[in-house]
């Protein structure tokens, strides 16, 4: 499913780093980075709008217990 079909080859390889920091007992932060090196297999070329460097960052507020 999602393939493409008229790229050749590819091959991905990277790094994920996560991480969470209570604050309190009712507020987590969180938050993670990412990086790959996307590229053809046959020419070591990068594929093209594939970003090396993506992240994001969240936070979790327990309001009610069992909820969040």
């Amino acid at each position: 499913f999602g393939a493409w079909n008229n790229f050749p080859d590819t091959r991905r390889d990277g790094v994920t780093v996560a991480d969470v920091f209570t604050v309190n007992d009712k507020i987590k932060l969180n938050a993670q980075i990412n990086y790959v090196r996307a590229r053809f297999s046959a020419t070591d070329l990068l594929i093209p709008a594939v970003p090396a460097i993506t992240g994001n960052a969240g936070f979790d507020y327990q309001f009610k217990e069992d909820w969040a």
